[in-house]
C-alpha cells in the first residue's frame, strides 16, 4: 500500500492504476466476509458441540417440512390466485422465518410449486413466485394480499381439514379437488 501511494505520489501527471486495484480488492473481500454466513454476526457460527440432530431440532426442520406440505396440499385446492399469493406468502414466512435449511427448503418448494400448479398462467406463476419471497423476507402478508375473499379462505381451511380427515372418504375428496378445479 506504501509503495502504491509513493507511485501516485512520484508520478503525479501519471495515472496509476494500482491504488484502484487495492480499493476494489479490498472492496470485494469485504463484500465476501458480509454476504453468506450472516454477515457481521459471523460470531454466532457453532462451535462444532452441537451434533446435527440438535441443529435440525432448535431448528423445527420437521415443522418446516409439515407446513410445506400443507402448502402443497392446500395450494391445488385454492380458488383464487389472490388467495394462492396470501397462501405463499404466509406459508413462507412461517417456514423460512426458522432460518438456516428452512428457509432454503421453503424457497425452493415455494418455486417449484408455483411452477407446477396446474392451469395457472405464467404472469401469476410470477405473481405467486413473488408473493413467497415476501413472505420469506418477513413482510406483513395480511396487509399486501387482503384481496383473497374470506369464503375462498375459509374454503382452503375447510378442504385441508378434510382431505387430513381419516373418515373422509377417496371419493369425497376427489369430488372436492375436483369442484375446486372446475370454479
Amino acid at each position: 500500500n506504501n509503495n502504491n501511494n509513493n507511485n501516485i505520489n512520484d508520478n503525479a501527471q501519471d495515472i496509476n492504476d494500482n491504488n484502484i486495484n487495492e480499493s476494489n480488492t479490498n472492496a470485494e473481500v469485504m463484500s465476501m466476509v458480509m454476504v453468506g454466513l450472516g454477515g457481521r454476526g459471523l460470531s454466532k457460527r457453532s462451535t462444532g458441540t452441537m451434533n446435527a440432530n440438535d441443529h435440525l431440532t432448535k431448528e423445527k426442520l420437521h415443522e418446516t417440512v409439515g407446513d410445506l406440505l400443507q402448502l402443497v396440499m392446500r395450494s391445488h385446492v385454492t380458488p383464487s390466485v389472490t388467495c394462492l399469493e396470501k397462501l405463499f406468502c404466509d406459508t413462507c414466512q412461517t417456514a423460512g422465518s426458522r432460518g438456516g435449511f428452512s428457509l432454503v427448503l421453503t424457497e425452493m418448494t415455494a418455486v417449484l410449486l408455483a411452477k407446477n400448479l396446474p392451469n395457472i398462467k405464467p404472469a401469476y406463476r410470477s405473481r405467486i413466485v413473488q408473493a413467497g419471497k415476501y413472505g420469506r423476507s418477513g413482510l406483513n402478508c395480511t396487509a399486501i394480499f387482503n384481496e383473497c375473499e374470506a369464503e375462498n379462505w375459509n374454503f382452503i381451511n375447510i378442504a385441508d381439514a378434510f382431505t387430513w380427515s381419516p373418515v373422509a372418504d377417496l371419493k369425497a375428496i376427489e369430488k372436492l379437488v375436483s369442484w375446486a378445479y372446475n370454479k
